[in-house]
């Protein structure tokens, strides 16, 4: 039997005058009734004698009660501890094995806060402390069980946020401050820039040295290792500034012999110039920055005179740019 079972003991007899009287020894003197209900503790054995009216020798029976040890019951969960969610696995540890279990997660807003077998994994969604619960039934069919409290802890998630004093800029003016606005008892942040810089303060200061669509992401952490990352996209552009010289002396000297446009954030491939004389004939044309104008026609030095420039562009934010001038020819 189980512990705190009962069992019932009864003698079948024969012969005699048919009087019987039972006694449990070692007591000879009172008789008993039988069936008789025992509940023992441990394992017994029950002495008998039985005897009638007559003179015939008395019987002696005896009636083995075992009671099955219970085992202390065990169990694991790896993790125990972790961030939401948290998918635990469950395992009976119990000696010598059970043939059945019954997991009670202590998740009873969960679908599936009960289990029948021997391992389980459960997965906590909500932060908070769980108490779990095995019950066990052994080969011989006894019961036992053990409730851990508090066994899974989950911790809170923190909840990323931070802006930015300007998603836009110029090259010439890149510094942007970061500002941090996320929730959640944040210990810890990593800033990443997106150009290879990064930064531990809660609200860093940046300088970008490139032009460029930048990816800003930002990873918050707790004390007990949750994170959470948010991530907000920085654009710098290039400074744009034109230039176009109103004269140039082509005389061999190495100082201003050519003509051409100057400026930063201009896509120079789409760069194109045309010369024209003072009765609007095409004298020069390039499409190439490289080749710029020496100051001839047809392979021969132009007169000392003013010419028309035209041209056109597109800077490196795609719009795009028209110049008409004039530029004097000087030697």
């Amino acid at each position: 039997i189980c512990p705190n079972s009962s069992a019932t003991i009864d003698l079948t007899t024969q012969g005699g005058d048919g009087n019987y009287n039972f006694y449990l020894l070692p007591d000879v003197v009172n008789p008993i009734t039988l069936p008789m209900e025992i509940q023992p503790s441990a394992s017994t054995t029950y002495d008998f004698m039985v005897e009638d009216g007559c003179e015939t020798p008395p019987v002696f029976v005896s009636s083995n009660v075992i009671v099955h040890e219970i085992p202390e019951v065990m169990l694991g969960a790896e993790p125990n501890t972790g961030c939401e969610p948290l998918a635990v696995e469950f395992s009976d540890l119990t000696q010598p094995n059970a043939q059945a279990w019954n997991w009670n997660f202590g998740d009873p807003s969960s679908n599936s806060n009960t289990s029948q077998s021997v391992e389980s994994i459960h997965v906590y969604e909500n932060a908070g402390s769980y108490d779990v619960s095995l019950s066990i039934t052994t080969s011989e069919g006894c019961n036992a069980d053990t409730t851990l409290q508090n066994y899974v802890e989950v911790f809170s998630n923190p909840t990323a946020e931070f802006e930015v004093s300007e998603e836009v800029v110029t090259l010439l003016e890149a510094e942007i401050d970061f500002t941090d606005f996320s929730s959640g008892n944040v210990t810890y942040w990593t800033w990443s820039f997106g150009d290879g810089g990064g930064s531990f303060d809660e609200n860093p200061t940046y300088q970008f040295n490139e032009t460029g669509i930048f990816q800003v992401a930002l990873q918050v952490s707790t004390d007990n290792g949750c994170t959470d990352e948010a991530y907000l996209e920085v654009v710098v552009e290039s400074d744009f500034s034109f230039y176009v010289p109103n004269a140039f002396s082509p005389n061999n000297d190495r100082h201003n012999n050519y003509f051409r446009g100057y400026g930063e954030g201009v896509d120079w491939d789409t760069y194109s110039m045309r010369i024209s004389n003072r009765w609007g004939e095409l004298i020069y044309y390039t499409a190439d920055i490289d080749s710029p104008w020496d100051g001839t026609f047809k392979g021969q030095q132009v007169e000392l005179a003013t010419y028309v420039y035209e041209i056109s562009f597109f800077d490196q934010t795609g719009d795009d740019h028209f110049y008409l001038g004039h530029v004097t020819v000087v030697r």
